[in-house]
């Protein structure tokens, strides 16, 4: 579920992308792409903290392990828009 979350919003920002910002070159765009992913990762976690979730014993190690695969969702899903906006052109 992780990945797939990275994926959708690493795609959200990647169309919010197009609308708001001028063309940068695409070695500096992934860094707030995936920081875009990253934040909202870390709000999910606080959600399950507020929401009574963080019970568990090892809770911290799921939640290094849930921000893992939210970033490698979020790379994918940058590939993956990159790739499509490559064939658009």
């Amino acid at each position: 579920m992780h990945i797939l979350g990275g994926v959708t919003v690493a795609l959200v920002f990647f169309v919010i992308d197009d609308y708001a910002i001028p063309y940068v070159p695409r070695v500096r765009r992934f860094l707030p792409f995936i920081l875009a992913v990253f934040a909202v990762g870390l709000l999910w976690e606080y959600f399950e903290v507020w929401a009574g979730v963080a019970t568990q014993p090892n809770y911290w190690q799921d939640t290094i392990g849930d921000l893992v695969m939210d970033l490698v969702g979020g790379s994918i899903g940058y590939i993956v828009a990159t790739r499509i906006r490559t064939l658009e052109v």
